[in-house]
């Protein structure tokens, strides 16, 4: 059985630099992890774009490149226990000098205030505020095949108007926003005991290989909320697969002033290899989860380590749904929004018509 491991350099290194350093180093690397002041994320070897293509990619959508200050490493099980009992694992960077990229490019944070602006007006219209709690009032998500290779793009939100807040989650609790794919198979059999030997790649995204990123126009909160990819998918269904994204310290989002009326905001980015079908039923799912287990092994990926316990007695409501599997509703090319907590109905909308309400516009 294989589990993630966690390793950091001195300083952040551009992506070409971090590999060559990851490759002298040795091991199975799977992602290489980025942290600039205003946007955190992974660049995953496995994913089939080059790391030109990524770069290149990554400029056009921010206008800035990422600022590597890790990467992680797949090992046994065993291994991987041990050194998750241990300090950080840190990595000589060999002389090369600290790398500072840009800034978000403002053009990126306008899309980003302006879909916010259309989502607070849907919701102005609908019921009397709630109570105040941890849900986000609104949780968003756009699911699209990109023209060309194939691959699929999902962007998500979650936003919550005062007194919602992130707040109001335990403070040993992260949380963690889904897409979830189903096929046909029976949803009694679970991993790793699937009558496919390859059952992640048996839907229209792989639940590996993902390039991702979170965005934020606040300097320097992300890394403070630590987002991770949770496709940790040893115990799930086997006709599943959950495109998650997470914060293990989600209580340090800060105020969105940005996205006024919206009092905090979270916005993800999922790159994913295409599967072996083309179309499957789909879920939306907000939930918290807690960090025991990381705590515990405070080097295991929080990927292999949130989640992982189950909570005990008094424990808080764990869901804010956002889609429902039983509304049998089919991606790749589907967005939609879920307010007022999940208690309305979710609202479909096209993403290929600009303008439509669909995240960053």
């Amino acid at each position: 059985m294989q589990t993630r491991v966690d390793y950091r350099f001195e300083h952040a290194v551009p992506l070409e630099v971090a590999i060559e350093l990851a490759n002298a180093n040795g091991g199975e690397i799977v992602a290489y992890r980025f942290e600039n002041e205003q946007f955190v994320g992974e660049y995953s070897p496995l994913s089939g774009v080059t790391p030109k293509d990524y770069l290149a990619d990554l400029m056009q959508e921010l206008g800035t490149s990422p600022e590597v200050v890790g990467y992680t490493v797949s090992v046994t099980a065993d291994s991987g226990r041990a050194l998750g009992a241990e300090s950080a694992i840190p990595l000589s960077v060999r002389g090369e000098p600290e790398f500072s990229a840009p800034v978000v490019r403002q053009s990126f944070f306008d899309q980003q205030r302006a879909w916010a602006s259309s989502a607070a007006r849907e919701l102005d219209s609908g019921s009397a505020r709630m109570a105040g709690d941890w849900k986000p009032d609104m949780v968003s998500a756009n699911i699209v095949k990109q023209p060309s290779g194939g691959r699929i793009d999902f962007d998500m939100a979650a936003l919550w108007d005062s007194p919602s807040t992130p707040g109001y989650i335990p403070s040993d609790y992260g949380l963690e926003i889904s897409v979830d794919l189903y096929n046909n198979w029976s949803s009694t059999d679970l991993r790793p005991f699937c009558t496919n030997p390859s059952p992640r790649d048996q839907f229209f995204a792989k639940n590996y290989g993902w390039n991702w990123h979170a965005v934020d126009e606040q300097f320097g909160w992300l890394a403070a909320a630590v987002p991770y990819a949770d496709y940790n998918d040893l115990s799930d269904p086997c006709n599943r697969n959950s495109m998650a994204i997470g914060l293990r310290t989600p209580q340090a989002i800060p105020l969105a002033y940005y996205n006024a009326p919206y009092d905090w905001a979270v916005f993800f980015y999922i790159d994913a290899p295409p599967g072996n079908q083309t179309i499957n039923r789909i879920s939306g799912d907000v939930s918290i989860v807690t960090e025991a287990w990381c705590v515990s092994y405070p080097n295991y990926s929080n990927t292999d380590c949130m989640g992982v316990a189950q909570p005990g007695p008094g424990a808080p409501d764990l869901h804010r749904g956002f889609l429902d599997v039983d509304r049998h509703w089919t991606a790749p090319n589907k967005c939609w929004s879920s307010l007022e907590k999940g208690n309305d109905p979710p609202i479909l909308m096209d993403p290929t018509v600009p303008g439509s309400g669909c995240p960053w516009g």
